[in-house]
């Protein structure tokens, strides 16, 4: 029984108590944790970064003659190169003519011979896994154009890939006509 207007009952100074009880449990867990976690060392940064794989044709072209033709290992770890060529009369924009270049008659092409092997599918393999940052030896020595049809010029792609070095597993399966 209330006395005035202002006084609690029991079951009334119970629950405010209660309930006072509780919102200091939740203020000091929070502020307990937040004080464990900003004094425990700042965490460990992953520095995992994948392998990169990829190369880029290094020549030399004086209009004529295309030579020093080698590929780079632009990638950040040691991979396998392999390398094709084609060749083509096209014009100012990019039409390629009917007929195909005759070797011996339209231009002549020296190899470079250390370090490469034909394979079975028409690309040329490069022996050695060539690592990041270096490049294979000459994939051609010299290629010098002699005569085009009229409007044309003799045009040569040089289309290059690199895999992994490891696991040569995967390079075995991933390019069987290398011979590996």
């Amino acid at each position: 029984m209330k006395n005035n207007k202002y006084s609690m009952t029991h079951t009334e100074t119970k629950t405010v108590f209660l309930l006072l009880a509780l919102i200091v449990l939740v203020i000091s867990l929070v502020s307990t944790t937040v004080a464990y976690l900003s004094t425990q060392p700042n965490p460990i940064e992953n520095t995992f970064a994948y392998d990169k794989v990829t190369s880029e044709v290094i020549e030399t072209f004086n209009g004529t003659t295309k030579s020093d033709v080698k590929i780079m290992n632009a990638g950040n770890t040691e991979a396998y190169i392999r390398a094709t060529f084609i060749i083509t009369f096209q014009n100012a924009t990019g039409d390629v003519h009917s007929t195909q270049p005759v070797l011996g008659t339209d231009y002549t092409i020296a190899l470079g011979t250390s370090g490469w092997t034909i394979g079975t599918d028409g690309y040329y393999y490069y022996d050695p896994a060539v690592p990041s940052g270096s490049t294979t030896a000459n994939l051609i020595n010299s290629l010098v154009s002699l005569k085009a049809p009229q409007g044309y010029t003799l045009a040569v792609d040089i289309l290059a890939d690199a895999i992994q070095a490891t696991p040569i597993e995967a390079v075995r399966e991933a390019w069987p006509a290398s011979g590996r």
